[in-house]
């Protein structure tokens, strides 16, 4: 299953979603597996248009984008998801990951994630699916 999308479109989301919306999700992910990117990310924009508070349709962005090579952009999609949904620790592990591409995992873009993951670890503290993003995300 995508990252981006799949485990999303079955999910209760936090504001609610209608039922379109999930499809839509649906249809995204499946042309993300068609490797129809650009026709999965026009579908994860039509999802957030229908409901721009959801993660689950900015979570699809970013993946869209993290496969296109758009990593700046897909950072930024995986960040709104996570500030839309705090708990989203799948979304924040993607824009460090997507960060690290941006920069070509350059020291110094290496040490800005460390030094973000540090903060938020303090944060979150011993959460295990904080911890888990944080293995992924700079893994």
């Amino acid at each position: 299953m995508l990252a981006g999308c799949s485990t999303l479109a079955g999910q209760a989301m936090a504001p609610i979603r209608s039922p379109e919306h999930g499809q839509i999700l649906e249809r995204a992910e499946q042309a993300m597996q068609d490797r129809s990117f650009r026709a999965a990310l026009a579908l994860c924009d039509q999802a957030i248009r229908l409901s721009p508070r959801a993660a689950a349709g900015h979570s699809c962005r970013g993946e869209s984008l993290y496969r296109m090579g758009r990593y700046r952009e897909a950072e930024q999609a995986f960040r709104a998801a996570h500030a839309n949904q705090p708990t989203k620790f799948a979304a924040l592990h993607r824009a460090w990951a997507a960060r690290l591409q941006a920069g070509r995992s350059s020291n110094q873009v290496r040490n800005e994630v460390l030094g973000e993951i540090d903060a938020d670890r303090r944060v979150h503290g011993d959460d295990p699916n904080f911890l888990l993003a944080e293995a992924q995300g700079y893994g």
